[in-house]
């Protein structure tokens, strides 16, 4: 089995491998903070997949932290599990904005955490509709106040979905030390 790299192929190895160091090191910042402040979150994730919570369950105390998460990646998980309103996802799509926040409603019903974090986007390769590949909506609830976030990363697939992982922690963090 022969196996050829190309110095761009292993640069782009070394950036995602540095950016998945940094997604780690927020994750154990985020747990960290959590658990400083006695908080619980929540996610409700889309476009990660459950990579979110799946970081953050890789960091020791994470189950003092971590009350559940949804992967709620197709559009009827959505309306399913959260009780997303299909008329919002036809009107303004599963990526926007307005979902974001029926997201965090559905999960403010269903979860006792004080952090809700909600999260939506386009990784690529395909462009649905007039989102641009690495648009990415991303919402958190704390202490009865929505802090919304668009954020447009380019990339590949996955370095598109770590680079809003990397943001998600951060803004956690930020967040709940204002």
């Amino acid at each position: 089995m022969e196996m050829s790299f190309t110095l761009g192929s292993m640069y782009d190895k070394i950036i995602d491998m540095k950016l998945l160091e940094d997604c780690l090191r927020l994750a154990k910042l985020t747990v960290f903070e959590l658990k400083r402040k006695n908080l619980k979150i929540a996610f409700s994730e889309s476009i990660t997949g459950g990579l979110l919570s799946g970081l953050l369950t890789s960091i020791p105390d994470a189950s003092t932290v971590l009350s559940e998460s949804f992967t709620v990646y197709s559009n009827d998980a959505k309306i399913k599990i959260l009780k997303c309103n299909l008329e919002t996802i036809k009107q303004y799509t599963e990526y926007s904005k307005e979902t974001i926040i029926e997201m965090l409603q559905g999960l403010s019903k269903i979860s006792q955490a004080e952090v809700l974090m909600a999260i939506s986007g386009v990784a690529g390769p395909s462009k649905p509709n007039n989102f641009e590949i690495g648009e990415v909506f991303i919402g958190i609830r704390y202490l009865g106040k929505d802090y919304l976030y668009r954020k447009n990363f380019s990339g590949d697939r996955n370095f598109i979905r770590l680079k809003a992982i990397k943001f998600c922690y951060e803004k956690i963090i930020e967040v709940i030390n204002q």
